[in-house]
């Protein structure tokens, strides 16, 4: 497993001859094993923050590493996986050929059957291997999609909004399957949401972002499952709602 070193990391885009400031001397620390949510309104980086850390973007300045409690490893040393807002499934693949995709390196297809059989099982999705991506509901979709970053195995999990377009019943499902992963499997997860109870409803810590910035860093000190009816988990909502609904939270523009 590996956590995550940020020290004022910078990101810029440029765009019909403005730079938008994406994130903004951005320092924050993830643990080893740790489940941190991130929430904020959009365009205040969250996306961005996750694209640097699976390497899909390039940062302008400052470090971020993996770490661990051996000496500091590379991007290159950790393995890094991403769960987006659409499933991105291979149409022309089976529910068990989708999640394979992850074991292309893997020479051993015994091994492969038997890995991708534990997370079939583990997602209740055993009976559904052979059925294509369109014969899948949302959330079923959803499920594969976890799945074969489970079958990959990485050390850090990034999830971006990955339950935001699914109806409010399946989506606590998933956020229950989510946290009994998390607490069997031990990996360090950041998952990104607009939704604040969601972030507390999962996240041992809670990082509000505005405008490319740190706004708030939260313990949640409460233990699995999450009461959302406690005067604890109210009084966290309200910190987190009035931190992120708290003025405007736009890109910082200039002309170049």
């Amino acid at each position: 497993m590996a956590g995550i070193e940020i020290h004022r990391l910078h990101k810029r885009f440029c765009l019909q001859g403005k730079t938008l400031t994406a994130l903004q001397d951005l320092s924050l620390s993830v643990a080893d094993e740790s489940f941190v949510t991130i929430v904020g309104q959009s365009g205040c980086g969250k996306t961005t923050l996750l694209r640097l850390i699976c390497a899909l973007e390039t940062l302008d300045a400052g470090t971020m590493v993996f770490t661990t409690c051996n000496p500091k490893r590379t991007r290159a040393d950790t393995r890094v996986s991403i769960v987006f807002q659409e499933p991105r499934l291979m149409p022309w693949l089976t529910v068990k050929q989708n999640m394979a995709m992850a074991l292309h390196a893997e020479k051993d297809p015994e091994r492969v059957d038997n890995l991708v059989g534990d997370c079939l099982h583990m997602l209740g999705l055993e009976a559904f291997a052979g059925a294509y991506p369109h014969q899948l509901s949302g959330g079923m979709a959803q499920r594969v999609a976890l799945g074969r970053t489970l079958c990959y195995d990485p050390d850090v999990i990034l999830m971006d909004e990955p339950f935001g377009a699914l109806d409010a019943f399946t989506r606590r499902r998933l956020q229950a399957e989510l946290i009994a992963i998390f607490l069997t499997r031990k990996k360090t997860i950041v998952f990104v949401t607009h939704d604040v109870d969601e972030a507390l409803i999962l996240g041992q810590r809670v990082l509000v972002l505005k405008s490319g910035r740190l706004a708030l860093d939260v313990a949640v000190d409460l233990p699995y499952p999450k009461d959302i009816g406690s005067d604890a988990f109210y009084g966290l909502r309200r910190l987190l709602m009035e931190t992120v609904c708290s003025g405007p939270d736009d890109w910082q523009c200039r002309p170049n």
